[in-house]
């Protein structure tokens, strides 16, 4: 390419083997999403066939361990394997890495929210909600400690 003309990259282009921005962003969404539905699938059964989650419905201590604690453990293994596919040279941008890491489980908190809003009680919205957000700051943490940052 002559050195009078402008090269732009694009957002599927790689340069010395790096992903773009955008491809990065989309591998790790993709990767952070795939974790957390195949979690979920895999809990939700597990749960549901030993412990029988209607048994204990009106317990506030079952309810914790059957429905908030794998919600939050979903959504912390979620953000960090998303956090860990992000590549190098993206995630020194604070910002661009967080979007990376923390999308696919608070998109996917949205979109039940959203689905199931006429028949949630409040504590069926705050509750899973501060699981997501509590189990997404760990992974956050847990993602700077493992890269010298925390």
């Amino acid at each position: 390419m002559p050195p009078s003309q402008p090269h732009y990259r694009w957002a599927g282009e790689h340069t010395a083997g790096r992903p773009s921005a955008l491809v990065a962003l989309l591998r790790s969404w993709a990767v952070g999403l795939a974790v957390l539905l195949g979690l979920q699938y895999l809990l939700r059964q597990g749960i549901s066939q030993q412990f029988g989650a209607a048994e204990h419905a009106d317990d506030t201590g079952w309810r914790l361990f059957l429905l908030q604690l794998p919600t939050m453990a979903c959504a912390l293994l979620a953000t960090l394997a998303a956090a860990r596919v992000h590549p190098s040279p993206h995630r020194e941008r604070p910002s661009s890495h967080l979007v990376a890491c923390l999308t696919a489980p608070i998109a996917t908190r949205g979109v039940v929210m959203t689905l199931r809003w006429e028949e949630s009680a409040v504590g069926g919205i705050v509750a899973p909600t501060v699981a997501v957000l509590f189990g997404c700051v760990i992974a956050v943490v847990v993602d700077m400690s493992m890269d010298g940052r925390g």
